[in-house]
């Protein structure tokens, strides 16, 4: 399986719903794909440390992220940092997926998460 960048297809706005009062939702957004779980470690890792002005936590469900907010927010301030944390994910985890294709001689059309360690041969005794 060849590693497809992840990327934000859409709001579905069948799946999004209010939360409480006023204009909060519960926003999914549509991925292109579902994340291995290395991937989302890494876009986790790199949004806790992304700052901007109103920033909201993000959860993961297979192919869809969540995100508690106004939808008209989600289109204004979101949705670009989103996708600068998304892109500069994607550059990571295919930078991850080279260098643990060349420490362990993996085939690069197979994505990290779903390749098992060569096995080793146990090295002769000398006696």
């Amino acid at each position: 399986m060849r590693f497809e960048d992840i990327r934000i297809v859409e709001i579905d706005t069948e799946a999004s719903r209010p939360v409480g009062a006023g204009a909060r939702h519960l926003v999914v957004l549509r991925l292109s794909g579902t994340p291995t779980p290395q991937w989302k470690e890494m876009f986790e890792g790199a949004w806790k440390l992304h700052a901007y002005r109103n920033k909201r936590d993000v959860h993961f469900l297979l192919a869809t992220m969540e995100m508690i907010s106004s939808v008209d927010e989600v289109v204004a301030y979101h949705l670009p940092e989103l996708r600068k944390v998304i892109g500069a994910t994607n550059e990571a985890y295919r930078r991850y997926l080279e260098e643990d294709r060349m420490l362990h001689g993996r085939n690069p059309d197979v994505s990290g998460s779903a390749d098992v360690p060569l096995p080793t041969r146990p090295r002769p005794t000398q006696g």
